[in-house]
């Protein structure tokens, strides 16, 4: 359960920050089912929508420990890349939660047009670069 102040949402256009979030060879690995993990979801009219809440695409400014394993693939949102209008950055500010964010639709949407948001980031390689194995290595 939720409870004010532990998110916040941060009033930006592009990225104050490179992102980072592991995937896989291809991409974020940002499909369906994950999406229905990391967001609240409601059927509408025979289509699954996401709530706007604050929650959504996890990432986070720094690698983490797990990131870090070695075979890993680690996906980096470049600082500087413009945010689609859709979609908002959030600061997650629960206890143990240090330097997580989270990009979450600026309003109901379906499931399937929020995919496609981050995909649209994901595709772009002036926004979303693959590191490599030195890069992950030097935490960069």
């Amino acid at each position: 359960m939720m409870s004010p102040g532990e998110f916040f949402l941060m009033d930006v256009a592009d990225f104050p920050f490179d992102l980072f979030r592991g995937g896989n060879a291809q991409g974020f690995q940002f499909h369906e089912d994950r999406a229905i993990k990391d967001c609240i979801t409601y059927p509408k009219e025979g289509v699954t929508f996401v709530r706007a809440n604050l929650t959504g695409f996890s990432c986070f400014n720094h690698l983490t420990d797990r990131m870090k394993r070695q075979g890993k693939n680690i996906w980096k949102l470049k600082r500087g890349a413009v945010l689609p209008s859709e979609l908002k950055l959030v600061k997650d500010q629960r206890r143990g939660h240090e330097g997580h964010y989270m990009l979450a639709p600026v309003k109901d949407m379906p499931l399937r047009k929020y995919i496609g948001l981050i995909e649209e980031l994901e595709r772009d390689p002036s926004k979303c670069v693959k590191l490599t194995p030195q890069e992950i290595r030097n935490g960069k």
